[in-house]
């Protein structure tokens, strides 16, 4: 999906994981990981791609998780934050667009995106305006 954020909800890397740190051990992940405390990146352009499964089989669930709790939806998806810009009119390939973005923006970001369902405190899900989604069967 390539679509304009209403807000994106989730976590970051603050560097890349190469070298085979140990970049998610205690007390080291502190510095490692970044969760938005607020939805992040609005008005940003947001690639997504993701993984859903609604009553997924077992060997499924230790990759996905649950979009909210008590729900039979599951789900995995990351994004690439993008500067917004217009696509191109009239074009639908995936791949073209994707290469155009590459080709004139700056990644700003890569986040696995969450859902923060908290009763008090949750800030909810990743929120998208429009913009074009291609959706496939595995």
């Amino acid at each position: 999906m390539i679509a304009e954020s209403g807000g994106l909800v989730g976590v970051s890397l603050t560097s890349p994981p190469v070298g085979g740190d140990p970049m998610f051990d205690f007390p080291r992940i502190r510095e490692t990981v970044r969760f938005t405390t607020e939805p992040a990146y609005a008005r940003m352009l947001a690639v997504t791609i993701g993984f859903y499964s609604r009553q997924p089989v077992s060997q499924l669930k230790a990759f996905l998780r649950p979009l909210s709790p008590g729900t039979d939806a599951w789900m995995h998806a990351h994004t690439a934050v993008f500067p917004f810009q217009a696509l191109p009119r009239n074009e639908a390939s995936a791949g073209k667009l994707i290469l155009h973005l590459f080709e004139t923006g700056i990644v700003e970001d890569i986040i696995h995106l969450i859902t923060d369902s908290r009763e008090i405190n949750g800030i909810g899900s990743s929120t998208f305006k429009q913009g074009v989604a291609w959706i496939g069967q595995i």
